[in-house]
């Protein structure tokens, strides 16, 4: 194979690295795994005039109390507002950070269940702790969640993989 040229992006190796994980996490809290393709809900447009045709995060899970959506994201954003916070953040990084949330926001609606945390996990160096921020959302009876979650891209460890799972687990799980 000397000499065969590949390629692979990192925002597909990032979205793989997420769901291998959070697919254990699923196992651990005993949740049904929803992969790709199983996460998608059409909409149904009135009008002949339409746009997207659906809504799709990336993956997801669901316990008897919860469901949970996670989008991967390839973006350095958690990393620049742990760093400079958001009023230091550059215009782009806002605006780009801002859609994120409008989309896991949307995808808080999939689930009928009366709890939904919507999760964007973003990578974090090797060495970095993982890190999570929730906020509430108001949405009347339901519980809806927005989780910032920060995941280093390969762990020094197994004990490390382990404490990181540990970690969403005390918020998702």
């Amino acid at each position: 194979l000397d000499g065969l040229s590949w390629s692979l992006s990192g925002d597909a190796l990032w979205e793989a690295w997420v769901e291998s994980f959070v697919r254990d996490l699923a196992a651990r809290v005993g949740a049904v795994w929803l992969p790709r393709g199983e996460t998608r809900q059409r909409l149904r447009w009135e009008t002949r005039l339409r746009s997207l045709e659906s809504l799709e995060p990336d993956l997801g899970f669901r316990t008897p109390r919860r469901a949970v959506w996670v989008d991967a994201k390839y973006k350095f954003h958690l990393t620049q507002l742990g760093a400079h916070g958001w009023d230091a953040a550059g215009d782009t990084t806002r605006a780009a950070h801002r859609a994120d949330v409008h989309q896991a926001l949307a995808y808080a609606n999939l689930a009928d269940s009366s709890a939904v945390d919507t999760v964007l996990a973003y990578p974090l160096d090797r060495e970095a702790a993982p890190q999570l921020a929730v906020a509430h959302v108001p949405a009347g009876r339901r519980q809806v969640r927005l989780i910032l979650a920060g995941l280093p891209f390969g762990f020094a460890s197994p004990a490390a993989r382990a404490e990181a799972l540990g970690r969403w687990q005390g918020v998702v799980g």
